[in-house]
């Protein structure tokens, strides 16, 4: 189930019955946005509860994914076993799609059971160079 909303002019557009969601990759203003976290205390998230379910598969990702790999396509790469397979063919098939933008993707299963130690992130592409537990922001990406 998608469950992404953008804070945007199309966006609202949309909501309102006034653009096509299909339509909107293609509208002249589509990256006008409405809302924007810049880190200040001033910003306001938006903040919604999805009750989590076993077997449940997540994914995070960035516009630079879900702008450049269709619905059906992002689906079928989240359908395999491997959690890092399918994370790293959806990095895939965006930069194969010409994504220009950054392509972040996190995909995780809801899982029954006691907690288990916390492993280590696994960066690929630039995110791999900087992020490296041995880089110069190796403290960070250890948590």
């Amino acid at each position: 189930t998608r469950m992404t909303r953008d804070d945007s002019f199309v966006q609202a557009l949309v909501d309102g019955g006034h653009v096509r969601a299909e339509d909107v990759m293609t509208h002249p203003h589509r990256n006008l946005i409405t809302a924007s976290m810049s880190g200040g205390p001033e910003d306001l998230p938006l903040v919604t509860w999805v009750e989590p379910h076993r077997d449940d598969r997540w994914l995070l990702c960035s516009d630079g994914l879900t702008d450049y790999v269709d619905d059906e396509a992002v689906r079928e790469a989240l359908r395999q076993e491997d959690r890092e397979g399918a994370a790293s063919q959806l990095v895939s098939l965006a930069l194969d799609a010409g994504a220009a933008d950054n392509v972040t993707v996190v995909v995780t299963d809801v899982v029954v059971g006691e907690a288990s130690a916390r492993q280590a992130p696994i960066f690929v592409g630039a995110a791999a160079r900087r992020f490296a537990l041995d880089g110069p922001l190796g403290d960070l990406a250890a948590g």
